[in-house]
């Protein structure tokens, strides 16, 4: 992947919980330390997934890609221009 397509900047998030002080907590994002300016390319897309079988409904709009980066999961998320 040639560096001139990685243009866009994304933070890579990890959810988080935080007490509510009140014996329960709520769910937030936190930006993971030194991944909150990561360059990569988003590409927009359209790709849907309906509801069958009673799973999840899955919307696809864009394709994220980056350089490899250690720590990265499942469990994170991109944030990129307040989406």
């Amino acid at each position: 992947m040639r560096a001139g397509q990685l243009r866009h900047k994304v933070a890579v998030q990890v959810r988080t919980e935080v007490t509510d002080n009140m014996g329960g907590y709520t769910e937030t994002w936190a930006t993971v330390t030194g991944m909150s300016a990561v360059p990569a390319l988003v590409a927009p897309l359209r790709s849907n997934e309906r509801l069958e079988s009673m799973k999840l409904e899955n919307d696809v709009t864009h394709r994220i890609m980056m350089r490899y980066r250690s720590g990265i999961n499942l469990k994170n998320r991109i944030y990129w221009d307040s989406r």
